[in-house]
C-alpha cells in the first residue's frame, strides 16, 4: 500500500487527503479524477499495425516479442477492423487484470483488444508519471476496489469506474521533469520499474 509517512523535501510537507490509499500528498499537488488527465481513445485503425500487448510484468510490448520463443501461439482474431489503435505516449490497461498491474505507457504504435483500454493523455502530462502510479501496490489495490465480478477471475475494471478513480497529480513545474522520483516515497516495495525516460 501507497504510504507516505513523511513529506519529500524537494516537495514541501504533505496535505492530507480524504483517500484511504493516500495519507497525504505533497503540499501543491491536486488529487483529480482520472477523467481530468486521461480520456479514452477508441479509435480504429485502417492499416495493417503491429499488435500490442499489455502485461503484468513489463508494461506494453510488441506481442511479437512477447511470443519469441513462446510455446504458445498468437490468439487475436484474423479480423482485427475492431482492434483499438495505440498512439505512443498513450497509457492502456487490461480492464481483467488492471488490478495485477497489467497497464502500462507505450513506446509503439500499434494494435491492441477491443476488450482493453485506451487511454491518451490531456495536455501538459506525462505519462510515464502514470505508467508508474498505476502500478504500484496502492493503486492496484484501488483497481482491485473499483472492478466488478463474481470472483478475481471475473474482475472487470470498466472505463466508467477508471475515470472517477483519483490520482494525485504533481504541479506543472516538476511535472515533466522528475516523474522518476513523484512516486518513489510512496511504493519502496513496489516490483515493478518504469520504463526509461526518453
Amino acid at each position: 500500500m501507497i504510504q507516505p509517512t513523511a513529506a519529500d523535501p524537494r516537495h514541501g510537507s504533505t496535505a492530507q487527503t480524504g483517500d484511504y490509499w493516500l495519507a497525504g500528498i505533497p503540499t501543491g499537488w491536486r488529487l483529480l479524477p482520472n477523467r481530468a488527465v486521461l480520456a479514452e481513445r477508441i479509435e480504429r485503425s485502417t492499416h495493417d499495425e503491429q499488435m500490442l500487448s499489455v502485461t503484468i510484468d513489463g508494461g506494453i510490448m510488441p506481442q511479437a516479442e512477447l511470443l519469441e520463443g513462446a510455446s504458445y501461439k498468437d490468439s487475436s482474431n484474423e479480423d482485427r477492423s475492431n482492434y483499438k489503435l495505440v498512439h505512443p505516449g498513450d497509457l492502456a490497461y487490461n480492464k481483467m487484470r488492471m488490478w495485477q498491474g497489467a497497464v502500462g505507457m507505450s513506446s509503439y504504435r500499434g494494435i491492441v483488444s477491443p476488450a482493453y483500454i485506451v487511454l491518451k493523455p490531456r495536455a501538459d502530462i506525462n505519462p510515464r508519471y502514470y505508467h508508474y502510479l498505476f502500478r504500484t501496490p496502492g493503486y492496484t489495490t484501488e483497481s482491485y476496489r473499483n472492478s466488478y465480478g463474481i470472483c478475481d477471475d471475473m474482475l472487470s475494471l470498466r472505463y466508467e469506474d477508471f475515470k472517477t478513480m483519483l490520482s494525485p497529480v504533481p504541479p506543472a513545474p516538476i511535472r515533466t521533469s522528475s516523474w522518476r522520483s513523484l512516486t518513489a516515497s510512496w511504493s519502496r516495495s513496489t516490483a515493478t520499474s518504469p520504463p526509461s525516460a526518453a
